[in-house]
């Protein structure tokens, strides 16, 4: 894969490659969910490769991204906890 994870979640987030306004908060997205995944026991090297992996990253960033801490709750997708679940009992260490 040619393209970053950086990339590839702004491209989701239809933020232009050129733009780096938000790079940081998208990237702190991005590490809190590889950090999540990985508590489920999947390997570094699955969650750098994987398609799954990757789904579940970008379902997170687009649930939080730009969300501002007024007290209320967003929660995950149901859909989020699915896909990490099989991802975990089918790549957990």
């Amino acid at each position: 894969m040619s393209d970053s994870l950086l990339t590839k979640v702004k491209r989701s987030l239809l933020i232009p490659e050129s733009e780096s306004f938000a790079d940081g908060e998208i990237s702190i997205l991005i590490n809190a969910c590889k950090e999540l995944i990985s508590s489920t026991g999947v390997s570094e090297a699955t969650i750098a490769s994987s398609e799954v992996a990757l789904t579940l990253v970008l379902i997170y960033t687009k649930t939080f991204f730009g969300f501002k801490s007024d007290g209320s709750v967003r929660e995950l997708p149901s859909s989020f906890y699915t896909i990490l679940n099989q991802l975990a009992i089918s790549k957990g260490g």
